[in-house]
């Protein structure tokens, strides 16, 4: 079986020819711990959760391929190597391998091709990649997998973990599964209240203003709040929510409830 990944948009053996193997592809990321000695005890203290989120905090992942040609033709290689240079030559862009089509890793090819002898005399050469810790999922809250008449369980997904428009009328529980690592969504809030309180866990956002006929749009994960495009943070007051992994209580309270509400997250993997 021919082992291909895509980067840039494209397909390693479909666009180039290239045929691959993992030297250095690990299961997850590397934690970053923080040890200290302190007088008058015994070994270290461990300040590895020492930050506002109280978790572990993760390096980037590396990922190191050993790619080489099926085609060997001299011609055919130099006009590749420079094909390649150009295909390489982005920022950061989405990594999908063959065999694990259903996340991706947000990558950039962080070592430097000798196209003169790697490539177009010896037609093998190393790729390394620097990725974000995680794997993102290829799909989202909003989004389903469909396969046949059915949806894709495998991946952490389960038939019940796709959310919808919510209507809100009035106070309100919401179930929100979430198949992944910690996430922080962006709540999508369409119509009006006088008030408004979310909570999920120990973490309670709440806006301070009434909102009429008018689409609010929380971002947890940046953090902000906009509404009409129109910044609102200092309309919010307390935390902004995340998730956890599994089943999430997500509260909705307030008055003058009357408005739809959409959850917009892509699910994290180790």
């Amino acid at each position: 079986m021919i082992k291909s990944f895509t980067f840039n948009n494209k397909h390693s053996f479909r666009d180039f020819g290239i045929v691959s193997k993992s030297k250095n592809r690990p299961v997850s990321p590397e934690p970053k711990t923080v040890y200290e000695e302190l007088p008058g005890m015994d070994g270290d203290y461990d300040f590895s959760e020492a930050n506002p989120d109280g978790r572990v905090k993760y390096k980037a992942r590396p990922i190191d391929l050993e790619c080489s040609f099926l085609q060997r033709n001299m011609t055919y290689l130099r006009i590749r190597a420079h094909e390649i240079a150009a295909w390489l030559d982005c920022g950061e862009m989405p990594l999908i391998f063959d065999d694990e089509t259903a996340a991706y890793y947000l990558a950039r090819n962080s070592n430097k091709l000798d196209l003169e002898t790697q490539i177009a005399r010896f037609g093998r050469f190393t790729l390394s990649f620097k990725c974000r810790p995680f794997a993102f999922s290829v799909v989202n809250s909003n989004e389903q997998i469909k396969f046949g008449q059915g949806l894709i369980c495998g991946y952490g997904y389960r038939l019940d973990m796709v959310p919808t428009i919510y209507p809100i009328s009035g106070p309100t529980v919401l179930n929100v599964y979430n198949p992944g690592r910690y996430v922080k969504p962006i709540i999508h809030i369409n119509g009006s209240c006088t008030t408004l309180t979310i909570t999920s866990g120990s973490k309670s956002l709440s806006y301070n203003k009434p909102l009429v006929n008018s689409e609010l749009i929380i971002d947890c994960s940046n953090p902000m709040a906009s509404i009409n495009g129109i910044n609102v943070n200092n309309d919010l007051s307390g935390e902004y929510i995340e998730f956890g992994n599994g089943d999430n209580a997500l509260q909705i309270s307030g008055t003058g409830l009357n408005f739809t509400l959409t959850l917009d997250f892509r699910y994290l993997y180790l």
